[in-house]
């Protein structure tokens, strides 16, 4: 599946695309996060689905440390 079409299936059926593709989280947590959205976060859209993961893993390690 492209990128582009889990996209477009996360909005179709209203579900978190890190819980869909990633396994992390709960399905509505976009929900909880619509009202602020990083800039960055369009970014993501570019990524295919390993970097996306990897980033994410990236990002969670170093919000750890903090």
């Amino acid at each position: 599946m492209s990128l582009e079409n889990a996209i477009a299936l996360c909005k179709e059926l209203d579900v978190s695309a890190d819980w869909l593709l990633l396994g992390i989280g709960h399905m509505d947590q976009h929900k909880e996060r619509a009202e602020i959205a990083p800039p960055y976060t369009e970014l993501f859209a570019h990524l295919s689905p390993a970097a996306a993961a990897a980033l994410t893993k990236f990002i969670r390690l170093i919000a750890a440390d903090s």
